[in-house]
């Protein structure tokens, strides 16, 4: 289900969750059962997609009446016609991908609803609480059926038209339908991250997929399969930023491989299915971590300098760092498949990085200069990448005074974080990392390679992502785990409910 664009940061929970096996059908709102449906006063017709298997319901009178101008006089008013030909082209676009397409009522033991086969539509007043939802008619053997709900008017809400709101929810609805062709069992962040990301595969302009994205990166510093509790927030549509990645660095049939990978796993694992189809593509999701994190550093004013998204200037400000200082020194948290940015003003002169305590090559740094020497300049090529096997103290030579990034990741499935001490600055910064680092097991360097490397070539890591809470809209899934993670050069990168 989709929050409305006017209020963002909050999803209205209200999707119907599918069990397996087989369920009585799902309330439709003609007849008045279900949470959104149409009054007893509706009078209510429906419009076959020419062409297509699908069918939009709408009230030409009382409460629910949708939008009846007919300007072409074909009988049909055009906003009743232009989201069935958007819901028809979106299935035409996701299957010509290699998606599935929505399960037909037929599969999953029922007999044909809304009067006939199609796909139905139907076009409801949400109210404000919403725009769209995808609602589950009855599931069997790990999929479902169901139907879209789309609002009736879009009065009062903030698309630029009508025809932009259908474009939207046309897309990220019905890849709720593709999504249950698979699984009945998703995690909300990966059901809405997926979803938002769909509209982007079908329109890549589409600003609503860039507004969600730079949700996300207002805390990169979370674990991506770690959303926010309680009721879905725009954070969780935002992780599409991480599907879009990997449609940028592996093309989008990965996407279908995820998909696929789920299906045949049945055990509602993403984060599995995500590395397996990385795998794939001869990578894997912790070889491609820490370039996603590199990326996120590289949007707004600081894109230009090294590899990132097409889009990356609409997605500022971007990230915000989490220290800023003329040294800093730190006992830091750093979260699975999560990422933490701090900003050195560097006086010029030796740059030195330290940790202060056995890495286990599990944290991840790289360290990247600032074009201007500001915090909004270009971000350069890294100076180095670095994953230590131990606490060490490693220079980066001399560099000029100005600004430089630090991002910290761990680019890994674990049950739990790890904590560093690390220090970044000058000489005077590193009395916290020396004593430990002077004794230590040096095996720590740093490669002057482009930061697309992902860091250390030799950083390994496994365990569970933990949990199995399947609050949220639509879809659930479950803990994973990877195991041989290489961190290495890159082979291959909603909502409302």
């Amino acid at each position: 289900m989709r929050v409305p664009v006017r209020s963002v940061r909050l999803a209205v929970a209200v999707v119907w969750c599918g069990s397996v096996g087989s369920r009585a059908a799902h309330a439709r709102p003609d007849d008045g059962t279900g949470l959104f449906t149409f009054e007893p006063t509706d009078v209510l017709a429906h419009h076959d997609v020419p062409g297509a298997d699908i069918r939009v319901h709408y009230a030409v009178d009382g409460p629910s009446v949708t939008l009846l101008e007919d300007l072409d006089a074909d009988g049909v008013p055009d906003f009743v016609a232009t989201v069935g030909q958007e819901v028809a082209t979106v299935l035409g676009v996701f299957q010509a991908r290699g998606f599935r397409a929505p399960v037909q009522e037929s599969e999953v033991g029922l007999d044909p609803l809304g009067g006939s086969d199609a796909l139905d539509v139907y076009l409801v007043d949400f109210g404000g609480s919403s725009d769209g939802q995808f609602s589950v008619d009855r599931c069997r053997s790990g999929v479902c059926a169901g139907h879209l709900l789309i609002e009736n008017d879009f009065s009062g809400y903030g698309y630029s038209s009508p025809a932009a709101a259908a474009e939207v929810l046309a897309s990220h609805e019905l890849f709720h339908g593709v999504q249950y062709a698979y699984t009945d069992d998703l995690d909300p962040w990966f059901s809405e991250g997926t979803a938002t990301w769909a509209e982007h595969l079908y329109l890549p302009e589409l600003q609503d997929y860039i507004r969600l994205c730079r949700a996300y990166l207002t805390d990169v510093g979370r674990s991506i399969d770690r959303p926010p509790a309680g009721t879905v927030t725009s954070w969780s549509y935002g992780t599409a930023l991480f599907f879009g990645f990997v449609q940028e660095v592996a093309g989008a049939e990965v996407m279908v491989d995820m998909f696929e990978a789920l299906a045949a796993a049945g055990d509602g694992d993403e984060v599995a299915a995500i590395d397996t189809a990385l795998g794939g593509a001869g990578t894997s999701l912790g070889a491609v971590w820490h370039t996603f994190a590199t990326w996120n550093l590289a949007t707004g004013p600081r894109r230009g300098g090294i590899d990132t998204y097409p889009y990356a200037a609409a997605l500022g400000p971007g990230v915000e760092p989490e220290a800023t200082g003329s040294s800093i020194v730190d006992d830091h948290r750093f979260y699975p498949l999560a990422a933490t940015y701090f900003l050195l003003e560097h006086d010029g002169g030796e740059l030195l990085l330290g940790v202060g305590e056995d890495n286990d090559e599990t944290v991840v740094f790289s360290v990247h200069p600032s074009a201007d020497g500001t915090s909004e300049g270009t971000v350069q090529p890294a100076l180095g990448t670095w994953s230590p096997g131990a606490r060490s103290i490693e220079s980066l030579g001399d560099q000029p005074e100005g600004a430089y990034w630090l991002i910290g990741s761990y680019p890994q499935v674990a049950p739990e974080s790890e904590k560093r001490v690390f220090c970044f600055g000058g000489e005077d910064a590193m009395e916290a990392c020396t004593a430990d680092a002077e004794t230590g097991d040096d095996t720590g360097t740093l490669d002057s390679a482009d930061p697309s490397t992902g860091g250390d070539p030799e950083a390994a890591g496994a365990g569970t992502s933990g949990g199995d809470d399947k609050g949220g809209c639509a879809v659930a899934a479950g803990s994973g785990s990877l195991s041989g993670v290489l961190l290495g050069l890159v082979a291959l990168a909603r909502r409302r409910t």
